[in-house]
Formats: structure tokens, sequence, C-alpha cells
């Protein structure tokens, strides 16, 4: 009967963890993935990291393929240009590909505020030219408050295992002073 019941765990386990990390056929591993666009003459899927865009240092891929027969573009020129809706700040950088890595067209940019920012990305091929825009928010970056609550329990309980520490400290010493009085 214990065979039987270990015989079930495992089953059980296999399927969980085949479920757990299976990823997407479209996925880029620490990527997040924006979506798929068809703008003619290309094909256009965009991801970004880190998976929840914080101030500070983003990556954008784009993977380009040829509208009409799906194969990826090797030599294009593909210039990002990221727009915040708040303030109006345009930042413009190329996203290259490498010789080991053509399908992947990588770009990083340094964002110093929050809000919602639109992404143009101008894509220039042998087919010709297509521009794609869409857009993301970005949060703030935060270490404490309503949106850290583990850290701010953690140090919580630090601060409550310092108090206890010193008061106990104290209690003790009063023991020990009376007792040698």
């Amino acid at each position: 009967m214990k065979k039987f019941y270990y015989l079930i765990f495992i089953i059980i386990l296999i399927n969980l963890s085949s479920t757990l990390f299976a990823q997407e056929s479209n996925s880029l591993p620490g990527y997040k993935y924006l979506g798929k666009y068809d703008s003619n003459p290309h094909e256009v899927e965009i991801y970004i990291t880190p998976s929840d865009p914080k101030i500070g240092i983003i990556r954008l891929a784009a993977k380009i393929k040829h509208l009409d027969d799906k194969i990826h573009i090797k030599n294009a020129k593909v210039s990002i240009y990221l727009t915040s809706k708040d303030s109006g700040t345009k930042l413009y950088n190329l996203a290259l590909n490498s010789p080991n890595d053509y399908v992947h067209y990588l770009s990083q940019f340094e964002l110093e505020e929050s809000g919602e920012w639109v992404i143009d990305i101008e894509i220039e091929s042998e087919k010709g030219k297509s521009l794609t825009i869409l857009d993301f928010i970005v949060s703030d970056e935060v270490r404490a408050g309503y949106n850290n609550i583990w850290g701010t329990i953690l140090f919580l309980l630090v601060c409550v295992s310092f108090l206890t520490g010193i008061f106990w400290l104290r209690i003790s010493s009063n023991r020990i002073k009376k007792r040698q009085n």
C-alpha cells in the first residue's frame, strides 16, 4: 500500500513540475513578453526585463521576421524611442544583434522617472520600413512601504528582538545586583 502512495506522489510531482516549468513557445528567458505586432512588412515580438519595470536600467529585446515568409531578419536597422507620457522625456537607442544571435535585437535604457512610457520601434530592412508603437508602465523602486510588506514585517521583528534583548539584559542585571546585596 505504501508503494502505491509513493507511486501516486511521484506521478503528481512529475505532472506539477512539467506544468510549473513549462515555457511558452514565444518566451525569452529572463524577459517578459509584451506582445506580437504586425507592422507591414515586418512581424515584431517585443520583450522587456525586468518583468516588472522599475526606475533604473531596463532592457528591451525584439524578434523581427518578414511578415510574408516568417524568416528572421539578420541585418535590420532597429531604432527604439521611449517617450514618457507624463513629462514628454524622449530617449533614443539602437537595438543591436550579434553574429552569434542574429534573432534578438537588444537595447538598454536607463529610466529616471516612473509612469506610463510609449515605445516606438522603427525598423528598416531590405523589405522596407515599419513602425511599431506600444506602451508599458514603469513603477517606482520601493524599498519599504505598502508594496513591501514582508520587508516591513522583518524590520519590525528585528526591532522587537533588539528591544526584547535590551529589556532582558536590564532585568537580569537587576536580579544579579539584588542577589549580591
